[in-house]
């Protein structure tokens, strides 16, 4: 899934959830800024439609920054640093490094930003398709050596959002 999580159109093969237009798209801010409480507003973001399947995902870089967050004098998320867990009000956070640091959300573009985002959806409500066109590659070049045989398999895929108020892709400038 972290494969169709941001990509755009031609360039990755893929319209990602980022960038779909039933996915909300909040005002953006610094990720120096992101706190507990912001984590909050995004969960209230989501509309009642929203299940138990949903999940936080980022890449490392947030998901570190999440992790040590504050409450008050207090670590929001204690069992961050003895296990790597994380659950912001009991939503599973899952890292997904596949999400470059070079997203222009606002502008719709995977590879010429400065920005990260925080992805807070339902994926009970998220469909993942696979076309049904396949194309297989082989080789038989004299470079390989006893007689093997190099193939791939090539398919498209893409992903959409199936509606609106169950996806929230905060972005996170730098």
């Amino acid at each position: 899934m972290c494969l169709v999580l941001c990509g755009v159109g031609g360039a990755d093969l893929v319209t990602g959830i980022v960038f779909d237009a039933n996915t909300t798209r909040p005002a953006a801010y610094a990720l120096s800024t992101l706190d507990v409480a912001k984590l909050g507003t995004l969960t209230e973001t989501l509309s009642d439609e929203a299940t138990s399947r949903r999940a936080f995902i980022a890449n490392k870089k947030v998901r570190n920054k999440v992790g040590m967050l504050t409450h008050g004098n207090n670590s929001a998320f204690p069992m961050f640093i003895g296990n790597g867990e994380i659950a912001p009000f009991g939503t599973p956070f899952i890292e997904c490094p596949k999400i470059p640091s070079t997203l222009d959300v606002s502008g719709s573009s995977r590879t010429s930003g400065t920005d990260d985002v925080l992805i807070l959806a339902d994926f009970d409500k998220i469909v993942l398709g696979i076309g049904t066109d396949l194309r297989f590659d082989i080789s038989r070049d004299a470079e390989y050596y006893k007689d093997m045989t190099a193939m791939r398999a090539i398919q498209r895929f893409g992903v959409k959002v199936i509606a609106s108020g169950v996806c929230v892709a905060q972005e996170l400038t730098n």
